[in-house]
């Protein structure tokens, strides 16, 4: 993985589990750019801090 950082690589951390299980790998791999979790329900960019849902909550 670090590898793939050192030449510009975006790296993307794909699960099923949730946003609060992953707080842990925020700090242990810093070259994680990108979240996909709840099996693809969200996307979450550790960089901007910004969520993406593919569905309403309300659904």
């Amino acid at each position: 993985m670090v590898k793939a950082a050192e030449h510009n690589k975006t790296i993307i951390l794909n699960t099923g589990r949730n946003l609060a299980e992953l707080e842990e790998f925020n700090n242990t791999l810093p070259e994680i750019r990108y979240l996909i979790c709840i099996s693809g329900a969200l996307v979450y960019d550790l960089k901007e801090n910004v969520v993406s849902k593919s569905f309403d909550e309300d659904t």
